[in-house]
């Protein structure tokens, strides 16, 4: 059944199916599902690169041992039936704010590599422009005329700093 952006799915193939065509902000995973068990279901989300970030709530029963387990298979929280709507509601809230948050940090953290990356390849220009300058002004005080050889930046010091030395008597 579909109910606004809500869809109750009974079936474990259905709902990989359904998983993988649309876009799921989170799901709430009965473990007691009709045709499988919400445990095969989340084990294949979880192995699964395109649905491994869709966060989970697993539903279950007061008294099912499951909890650990299913926390190590990557549930991110637990709802245990009987259970209050206004309890639902917050799970879910408290969950994909923490989502969210994530998705912001990890644009923030793409947008500051790219920034990174320009900032990298300006001074890496500026180090080479610089670099070919000091090459030939090295060039014109050691009377060197090798334009298409590269001076090697530690010969270059070498030399100045041999050129720089008084000389000792």
């Amino acid at each position: 059944c579909l109910v606004g952006s809500e869809m109750c799915i009974r079936d474990r193939n259905e709902t990989l199916k359904i998983l993988e065509e649309r876009k799921v902000d989170i799901v709430i995973l009965d473990m007691c599902m009709p045709v499988k068990s919400g445990k095969q279901v989340l084990k294949q989300m979880k192995a699964d690169p395109k649905l491994l970030d869709i966060p989970v709530i697993v539903k279950t029963v007061i008294g099912e041992e499951r909890e650990l387990e299913m926390l190590e298979m990557g549930a991110d929280d637990f709802i245990f039936s009987p259970c209050e709507p206004e309890v639902v509601k917050k799970r879910v809230f408290n969950i994909m704010t923490r989502y969210e948050t994530l998705a912001e940090r990890l644009e923030s953290q793409r947008h500051l590599s790219t920034v990174r990356e320009h900032l990298l390849f300006q001074v890496a220009r500026t180090v080479r422009t610089d670099v070919a300058v000091i090459e030939e002004c090295y060039r014109e005080m050691t009377g060197q005329r090798t334009e298409n050889k590269s001076v090697g930046l530690e010969d270059m010091y070498l030399s100045l700093i041999h050129i720089s030395e008084p000389t000792r008597h």
